[in-house]
């Protein structure tokens, strides 16, 4: 499957999920009560597992330490909000001098949502998807080679900006009054134009970056609904 079909692909889900959002119990109310929303916020920490095939250009692939914070407004099964991480890694300056090694600084904001497959006692398995944007940093911005009898080549660090998607699942469920748990493993896309060496020649060309990311965190949620809250207190 092709980088821009699985983007597509990302972008459906979570667009489809953002518009049930509200859909949804606007249907259920001719059959019942409106379902409460539910506001949650969730810091979390995980491990990001990078494409192994960026170890061909010099980066460490992982596990790497990732945090973040989400929030979701929620109906329903249905759920939606913004993300957003970020992750460190390092990548080798190449083959001429091994002691470099920029730090590259990883960053995302992302639309991500969720709909609940199903209910196993008290545990919410949902499906989920992301979109968003992923900023690659480097640090120091360049890289200077020390060539005898050459004069020394500076390769320049540009930041780099792609979009990004992502589908995976995630396990929620209660721990106590309005704190909850969330575990979530997600496969996640970005493309890349690279360049490396083949022979006697640099190839230069656009890869799609497949990577693991799992995550786990505490939620904190409220509910609007006036009947919930008398419920809860």
């Amino acid at each position: 499957m092709s980088y821009l079909s699985v983007q597509k692909s990302c972008a459906a889900l979570t667009a489809l999920a953002a518009a049930l959002l509200f859909a949804w119990p606007a249907a259920a109310e001719r059959e019942g009560p409106p379902a409460p929303v539910r506001i949650t916020m969730t810091p979390w920490s995980g491990a990001l597992y990078l494409d192994a095939r960026l170890h061909r250009y010099g980066w460490d692939t992982g596990p790497i330490l990732q945090y973040g914070l989400a929030a979701e407004i929620g109906r329903g099964r249905w759920a939606a909000g913004p993300r957003v991480w970020r992750a460190n890694t390092v990548q080798s300056g190449g083959a001429l001098d091994t002691a470099l090694s920029p730090d590259v600084s990883l960053s995302a904001i992302e639309l991500a949502s969720r709909v609940g497959v199903v209910r196993l006692f008290s545990v919410d398995v949902l499906a989920t998807g992301s979109v968003g944007l992923l900023r690659i940093d480097y640090s120091p911005d360049h890289i200077t080679y020390e060539i005898a009898g050459e004069p020394p080549i500076v390769v320049d660090l540009q930041a780099i900006t792609e979009w990004t998607s992502g589908m995976g699942l995630a396990a929620h469920g209660p721990l106590f009054r309005s704190v909850g748990f969330d575990f979530s493993a997600e496969r996640y896309f970005f493309g890349l134009q690279t360049n490396h060496r083949a022979g006697n020649s640099i190839v230069s060309g656009r890869e799609t970056i497949a990577s693991w990311t799992f995550r786990a965190g505490l939620t904190w949620h409220a509910v609007t609904s006036h009947e919930e809250r008398e419920h809860r207190s």
